[in-house]
């Protein structure tokens, strides 16, 4: 007589939680979600070849411990890790690829009630999965939203693409010189760096020259100079020295931001 497998069932436990989660609310999109959920699963498998684990969302959660920010966050339908970067995935059917204001403020609480997550996969039905990463950089864009947020027009790529990028953008190997007129830089990294040091001036000149209404803005506005864009050039460019960029270097950058600002 075969053995008894005891292990549990973890689509049944999945979809346990799909009815008490009211994800479907019909037959029809329900049984179109479990085409989806399993779908996404073998689409996901392609990942393991290259180190990256990848697990049910829901058990993961549980055996985590975690528990999720508020309501407008439900477990994720899938996890996957590699090294420190954790990323929990949604598969959304509204073909519209809009998503509601409360989830957009799940995935701003969970990033920040969770130093572990690096950020959220969001993923529709399509060819190969068309996907964005959304991290606590993204999502800021949509917090002063009350109507649903559409997505549409956001640059989305295959599934297993998009988590490649975003995992390959989190080490990123600068090889930056202590001076920016090295002759030993490389055309590649200047490219780089001279990109990065454009756009910030310009996000520097675009707040400058905005229209603001409430005083206190208007003060801080005025008090922007050109000597800020150097200080924080200046660091930028110490924190991109170092061989890999990680958590505690975007939280480092935050943090002089913050003193230049009180300063």
């Amino acid at each position: 007589m075969a053995k008894r497998d005891d292990r549990p069932d973890l689509i049944k436990e999945y979809l346990d939680r799909l009815k008490i989660q009211k994800k479907s609310s019909t037959v029809e999109e329900y049984s179109e979600r479990l085409t989806h959920l399993s779908a996404v699963r073998s689409t996901l498998a392609e990942l393991t070849t290259e180190g990256f684990a990848v697990a049910e969302g829901p058990s993961f959660v549980s055996e985590a411990g975690e528990a999720l920010s508020g309501p407008s966050l439900s477990p994720p339908d899938y996890v996957v890790v590699r090294e420190d970067i954790l990323l929990y995935v949604y598969i959304s059917l509204d073909q519209s690829r809009r998503i509601s204001a409360e989830f957009a403020k799940g995935i701003w609480q969970a990033l920040r009630d969770n130093p572990s997550l690096s950020a959220i996969v969001i993923t529709w039905p399509g060819v190969r999965y068309p996907s964005i990463c959304v991290d606590s950089f993204d999502v800021r864009n949509y917090l002063e939203r009350s109507e649903p947020i559409d997505l549409s027009n956001e640059n989305a790529a295959p599934l297993v693409e998009t988590i490649e990028h975003f995992y390959a953008a989190q080490f990123v190997d600068w090889e930056i010189p202590l001076g920016l007129n090295s002759d030993i830089q490389t055309s590649r990294v200047r490219g780089i760096t001279d990109q990065l040091l454009q756009n910030l001036a310009q996000a520097f000149e675009v707040e400058r020259t905005r229209s603001l209404g409430v005083p206190e803005k208007i003060e801080a506005q005025r008090r922007i100079s050109s000597d800020d864009v150097a200080r924080l050039t200046d660091k930028l460019l110490s924190l991109l020295r170092d061989e890999k960029l990680s958590r505690s270097s975007f939280q480092e950058l935050r943090e002089y931001v913050e003193s230049m600002v009180k300063g």
